[in-house]
Formats: structure tokens, C-alpha cells, sequence
């Protein structure tokens, strides 16, 4: 059989059925595998190297965010898995092993509002299905008081910002300085007009009265 004369588009080497070639395109194929590997690692360091304050926290992505929570665990002696993504990932964004204890780790890059204690129900119940150790969740700007209060006692770590960055300041192996937030702009002033002080009757338009109009003599209706 004449494989080509059936299949003219086919290359010849691969008809001929040579490894040589075969063995290029899988080298190539592993080399741009460790090229993507090592172009993760070398961004991930990046977003972890220039942590300084929340302010950085805040203007990245909700991808980067798990990148740097991820090298930052790496960075203070964790084994870190990647589970999170683009795809559903059932309330685990990473994994995390240290000293032979396990715990599942949640992202939440929130810089509008803080999570509340429903997020937090959550990473305990996955903890506690998964059969690990413990959770942890980490967010930008922090917790509700119902979310801390229903953390106490469970095995749930709670990390803000703050606490992040503390973290990446313990991997550099350096002392922290906090570097509080610069202060939020007032609130936009509402131009509705106030309402008249108690007792005292609102004022009442003044509209001009229609004139009736003149019939002309002789004119009136029978």
C-alpha cells in the first residue's frame, strides 16, 4: 500500500516512519515545557520581590494574587501545590504541606469589601471533608467580626494583607514595617435639598392663576 499516494499532504518522515525526527519534536516539546515552567517561576518571584504594601496588593490580578500567596508559602518552607486556576477548584486554591501536616489554602482577592463568615464556614467544612490539618484563607483587605469571631477555636488561619505581608517579610528573612494605607477620599456630598427643622411647615409654591377666557357676546353656547 502506498501510504503516499493515499495521504499526499503527510510529511515523508512520517511515512517513512524515521525516529529522528520524532525525537527532535519531542525535544522540543520538553524544552518548551521547561521554558513555561521556568517563565512561571521567574514571574512569581517578581511578584513576590516587589511586596511592599497593600498598595501592591491591590492593583494586581486575582490570578497574581494566588501566584504570590503561593511563592510566599514556598518562600517560608512550605511544599505548595497549585489547584486553583481558571478551573473549579470545589473551595482550594492551593496545598500545603509542612512537618508532616496538610492544610488547604483559599484566596480571596477582595479590595472592595472583606469576606464574611460564610467564605470562612466554607474553608473549614472543605478542611474537614479533605482530612487535612487545617485551612487557611487570605484576602486583601481583611474580616467581619463574625468571620473572626467564628474562627476562633476552629483550625482556620485568617491572613490579610497585612498578615501576607508579614509573611513575605519573614521568607526575606527581614524585619516588617507596616505602611498603613493612605486615607480614603470623603465620600461624594448628596445635593438633595435637607428637609424644613421639625415644626415648621414647608413652603408652598406659588403658581399664577389661569384666566377664564372672555366669550364674546352673542357667541354663548345655547
Amino acid at each position: 500500500m502506498d501510504l503516499h499516494a493515499l495521504f499526499p499532504w503527510l510529511p515523508a518522515w512520517l511515512i517513512t516512519g524515521s525516529p529522528l525526527p520524532l525525537l527532535g519534536a519531542g525535544a522540543l516539546i520538553v524544552l518548551g515545557l521547561v521554558w513555561v515552567a521556568q517563565a512561571g517561576k521567574a514571574r512569581r518571584q517578581a511578584l513576590w520581590t516587589r511586596q511592599r504594601s497593600l498598595d501592591t496588593l491591590k492593583d494586581m490580578s486575582w490570578r497574581d494574587f494566588e501566584r504570590l500567596t503561593a511563592e510566599t508559602f514556598h518562600k517560608i518552607g512550605y511544599r505548595v501545590s497549585e489547584k486553583g486556576g481558571r478551573r473549579a477548584d470545589g473551595g482550594i486554591d492551593l496545598l500545603i504541606e509542612r512537618d508532616g501536616q496538610t492544610f488547604t489554602v483559599q484566596c480571596k482577592h477582595w479590595v472592595r469589601g472583606y469576606v464574611g463568615v460564610t467564605i470562612v464556614r466554607e474553608a473549614v467544612g472543605v478542611a474537614l471533608h479533605e482530612g487535612v490539618s487545617g485551612a487557611y484563607v487570605v484576602t486583601v483587605l481583611g474580616f467581619t467580626k463574625a468571620a473572626r469571631d467564628f474562627a476562633r477555636g476552629k483550625p482556620v488561619h485568617l491572613v490579610d494583607g497585612r498578615g501576607l505581608l508579614d509573611l513575605i517579610a519573614k521568607g526575606r528573612g527581614e524585619d516588617f514595617t507596616w505602611r498603613p494605607l493612605a486615607p480614603r477620599p470623603p465620600p461624594p456630598q448628596s445635593y438633595a435639598p435637607a428637609p424644613p427643622p421639625a415644626g415648621q411647615p414647608r413652603k408652598r409654591r406659588w403658581y399664577p392663576r389661569r384666566r377664564a377666557k372672555k366669550t364674546p357676546a352673542g357667541k354663548a353656547g345655547a
